[in-house]
């Protein structure tokens, strides 16, 4: 299996899939974001908890235009590793080098105060 950094030539598209960027980590959400790959038809965001094989990784598309997406429907104070795999007319990209990020832990955010 393919660990961090592992993957990260070019595909049957002949295409090298950027490297994911993360910020903004949330209870369940992380927005990524990426350089634009000329001649892409869509982008894949593949994320999996630390502990799991890639192989159980789930998939989220994008369309072409997107270089810049929240990633949601994750579980709070969890350790996530993502990837981004690019699709053109020629195929898929192999993936890129995987990021490593953290959500929020549940209901954690400041606390108010009425007075």
């Amino acid at each position: 299996m393919a660990g961090a950094g592992e993957g990260a030539g070019a595909g049957a598209a002949g295409v090298v899939a950027p490297q994911l960027r993360v910020n903004n980590p949330q209870e369940t959400s992380l927005d990524v974001w990426w350089d634009k790959v000329d001649n892409a038809t869509a982008y894949l965001v593949q994320v999996k908890t630390i502990e799991e094989e890639w192989d159980a990784a789930r998939s989220v598309p994008y369309g072409p235009e997107s270089c810049k997406q929240t990633v949601e429907g994750l579980l709070p104070t969890t350790t996530y590793e993502l990837r981004l795999v690019v699709e053109t007319d020629a195929g898929k990209s192999q993936p890129g080098a995987s990021t490593v990020a953290d959500t929020l832990v549940a209901n954690c955010g400041p606390k108010c105060t009425i007075q």
